[in-house]
């Protein structure tokens, strides 16, 4: 008698104690659960972000390279310069007289 009675009773406690998991486990699911989705839309607020961010950097990258385009100097800039600076050096520091001169010598004489 007493120990059918200590066994309904160990019975009635392992019930309570699995009743209490199941009613554990359920709230940890729900926690979970909530867990994930909340990872689930930071993670697509990232996503979106950094999409955003993406497209701005390719269009200021767009503009940048626009701009230096426009601003670009022609092609072989520095080469002409430096023909154009040794023209006028030359035509400094060459004994010869040039040809403008002689032209100019020509057209001031009386014919």
């Amino acid at each position: 008698d007493e120990r059918s009675k200590l066994q309904e009773e160990m019975r009635a406690a392992r019930d309570a104690v699995r009743e209490l998991r199941g009613e554990f486990k359920k709230k940890e699911d729900e926690y979970y659960n909530r867990e994930r989705e909340i990872r689930k839309q930071q993670k697509e607020e990232y996503e979106k972000r950094r999409a955003e961010q993406a497209e701005e950097r390719k269009q200021r990258d767009e503009e940048r390279r626009r701009r230096q385009l426009e601003n670009a100097p022609e092609p072989l800039y520095k080469e002409i310069m430096a023909c154009e600076q040794l023209i006028a050096y030359i035509g400094k520091v060459d004994p010869r007289p040039s040809a403008a001169a002689s032209e100019k010598a020509a057209a001031a004489e009386p014919a």
